[in-house]
């Protein structure tokens, strides 16, 4: 079991430098990322990317796809050996068009560039001794505000929140060689909420919202130690959105 276990990992992390991915609204999911020591602090700079994820806009019944791309600071505190928090804090944007020949002649909605935030809480819960394994569960919770855009003539606003939980596992990989001991590779699933409003003037009246139409993802990623205090990592997301973040950080 420990052998196939290994193979599988290995493969996951082979899989990441893929170069024929295309990346896709979404923070990282995976439990071990940027997790300090017990009492200390891990400052990380963030990109994400994502397209074409699918979502329904519920007021007029229109199939649309979302891109998006995010860049944050996420600052990271361990109060207990197994617990982190997470607190986020940057600039996001999202455009959203109809899907198919209804989007062919849509100008669609492209939000510029405005203010994100986002909180979270992910826990190491369970050590699988024989597999060398952690067993860890996350939540987390993101909140975006973009520029305003103009459609038909008319000036757009929107807001949106997220709330994703996940449940992963993760493993050292020493049968890289010396350096396996500093990769950390992980996969699990995951479970995402993304609820998103939008209206227009002259006056302020709600004129539609959409949500994410697939709501259970896969995700795999790894996290290098380049030293004791710095580090790399990258991540990939499935299924619910076809995403790519990178990021690298800094432990107190």
């Amino acid at each position: 079991m420990r052998n196939v276990l290994s193979t599988l990992i290995c493969f996951v992390l082979s899989c990441l430098c893929l170069p024929r991915f295309h990346p896709t609204l979404a923070s990282t999911s995976g439990t071990i990322l940027n997790f300090p020591e017990t009492m200390n602090i891990s400052v990380s700079s963030n990109i994400d990317f994502m397209f074409a994820k699918k979502v329904f806009e519920y007021d007029d019944k229109v199939h649309c796809k979302m891109d998006s791309l995010r860049m944050y600071i996420q600052g990271s505190f361990s109060p207990l050996e197994q617990v982190c928090l997470d607190a986020r804090l940057g600039m996001a944007d999202y455009e959203i068009q109809k899907r198919g020949s209804h989007g062919r002649n849509d100008p669609g909605q492209d939000y510029g560039l405005g203010f994100y935030y986002g909180l979270g809480l992910r826990g190491k819960v369970i050590q699988i001794p024989v597999l060398d394994t952690w067993v860890g569960m996350g939540a987390q919770y993101n909140y975006y505000s973009p520029k305003n855009t103009t459609r038909y003539g008319r000036v757009f606003e929107s807001d949106a929140m997220e709330w994703i939980l996940s449940l992963d596992l993760s493993r050292n990989l020493p049968e890289l060689g010396p350096c396996g001991e500093n990769i950390t590779a992980y996969v699990g699933i995951r479970y995402s909420d993304l609820d998103i409003d939008y209206w227009h003037g002259p006056f302020t009246i709600r004129h539609g919202g959409l949500r994410n139409e697939d709501e259970i993802g896969v995700y795999l990623g790894t996290e290098y130690m380049h030293s004791e205090r710095i580090h790399m990592h990258l991540e990939l997301q499935f299924v619910d959105q076809n995403s790519i973040h990178i990021g690298a950080g800094y432990r107190f």
